[in-house]
């Protein structure tokens, strides 16, 4: 497994790397989890080729995910008059249905 440190302070994270982690995804991320479901943002494409391997390993430790395509956010931070996409991802997660 490869590490990649993001340095953002207080908002500091991790970005491991390692095949088959999508399989995995439910045993890394379940403390995680908000009334056991996720908010994923990723684009069209992305959506297609690697959402139904995330689904299927967070499903594994009986977690779900509410996937939100890029640009139905862009969409909302017009509509609602967000500046940032800081914004957009707070307002996307404080109203997702969970």
């Amino acid at each position: 497994m490869t590490t990649i440190p993001v340095s953002l302070g207080e908002r500091s994270y991790e970005v491991r790397v390692e095949a088959g982690a999508l399989d995995r995804a439910g045993d890394w991320l379940a403390r995680y989890a908000r009334g056991g479901r996720f908010v994923v943002v990723t684009d069209e494409h992305l959506a297609v080729a690697q959402l139904p391997r995330l689904q299927k390993g967070l499903g594994a430790a009986s977690l779900s995910i509410d996937p939100i395509v890029f640009f139905k956010l862009i969409l909302i931070g017009y509509l609602q008059h967000l500046g940032s996409d800081r914004r957009i991802i707070k307002y996307a997660y404080r109203h997702a249905a969970f």
